[in-house]
């Protein structure tokens, strides 16, 4: 059995990267846009293999530490179980479950908006600590803004 998607770095680079952006009008616009919005890699060419985030939660037996060991909070939207650490990063979990949604995409926004809510709300400041957001039922009906303040305030809950 083959599959229809077999990706080649070296074709990507050759369609994609900044040689190729620099041949024309239209590429130099895209080049010097990306400079302008203060992107790390301008086009493709300068793309680094990245290692995985530190800042993820991901191991089960993380997991089952921050339930066993970990305090909670809650709110309308989430649940907020939180685990000091001796890390000098705070780690995240964003899960939002089948019982909210049965549709991946929606899963999937509510999981960025929380995340990018999160980078926005923790400061360098906060050190040390695994939080764990468990999204309920009443997430799928909440717009942007009252996310933003159900986690804001969680977080000052917990003294983040």
């Amino acid at each position: 059995m083959s599959f229809t998607y077999k990706p080649k770095k070296r074709k990507r680079k050759k369609t994609h990267g900044f040689l190729v952006r620099q041949r024309t009008k239209y590429g130099r616009r895209v080049i010097a846009a990306r400079r302008r919005k203060g992107r790390k890699a301008v086009s493709l060419s300068f793309l680094k293999i990245m290692p995985v985030k530190l800042g993820r939660i991901s191991r089960q037996k993380d997991f089952d530490r921050i339930w066993r060991q970990g305090k909670t909070w809650r709110n309308k939207f989430f649940v907020l179980r939180l685990l000091m650490n001796d890390l000098p990063h705070v780690r995240l979990a964003v899960v939002v479950s089948n019982k909210i949604s049965r549709k991946a995409v929606v899963r999937n926004r509510l999981r960025r908006q929380t995340k990018e809510i999160l980078r926005q709300a923790l400061s360098d400041s906060a050190k040390g600590c695994d939080l764990v957001f468990i999204g309920q039922p009443s997430l799928v009906g909440g717009d942007f803004l009252e996310i933003k303040e159900a986690v804001v305030d969680l977080l000052k809950k917990s003294n983040v």
